[in-house]
């Protein structure tokens, strides 16, 4: 998600670093950290209900 894969592929990561070396908040262009921040905010808290769901079904301290 964040760029540890191969270096030549496109990854939220990769796009965070574009942003930093292309100067974009020195520029102006604050915005173009949104999208991939966004994307990596969504991913994690999807990731954070699954987990949370899947504890509740199979973890039998939770279960009443």
């Amino acid at each position: 998600m964040l760029g540890l894969g191969p270096y030549n592929t496109i990854s939220l990561g990769i796009i965070m670093n574009w942003t930093l070396v292309f100067e974009a908040p020195v520029a102006g262009a604050w915005w173009a950290f949104i999208p991939a921040a966004f994307s990596i905010a969504i991913i994690t808290f999807s990731l954070y209900m699954i987990n949370t769901g899947m504890d509740e079904i199979f973890n039998p301290k939770i279960r009443s």
